[in-house]
């Protein structure tokens, strides 16, 4: 989906995490860079998960995926596995509510996000919380 986020001079949560899955990654592409980026979470208090320097963060993901300074320059991939969940699988989307996490930035022009998901559908999420797995041989 897309997502318009005007100028502003501090963090500010704009573009809403996807709910009901299991969230992997994102691919962010943002029509203006902005000078940092991250995810908030807004309940029950408003927090910080993730707040990172663009360029800092660009250089990182550059050299995590072997790009060469062949990565697009308006576009960021965020792990949720290892970035923001320590279970290293990613969010559990199921357990929160749609505005409960933002993809918040920093801006001094307005911006429009692209906001690219990969999810999971786990079959049975009580067992995937409990396992680690999508699905066993026996269904579960």
């Amino acid at each position: 989906y897309t997502k318009t986020n005007a100028a502003n001079s501090e963090m500010r949560g704009f573009a809403d995490l996807p709910t009901g899955t299991l969230l992997k990654r994102a691919m962010l592409t943002f029509s203006t860079i902005p000078e940092k980026f991250g995810v908030i979470a807004t309940t029950p208090d408003l927090q910080n998960l993730m707040e990172v320097d663009w360029q800092t963060y660009r250089d990182m993901d550059a050299f995590k995926h072997f790009c060469n300074g062949n990565c697009p320059s308006d576009t960021v991939v965020i792990d949720y596995g290892s970035q923001l969940a320590a279970n290293g699988q990613g969010l559990y989307a199921w357990n929160f509510r749609l505005g409960d996490y933002q993809i918040a930035s920093k801006n001094l022009a307005e911006t429009e996000l692209r906001y690219v998901s990969c999810e999971l559908i786990p079959k049975n999420q009580g067992a995937f919380e409990q396992l680690g797995v999508l699905e066993t041989p026996y269904g579960i």
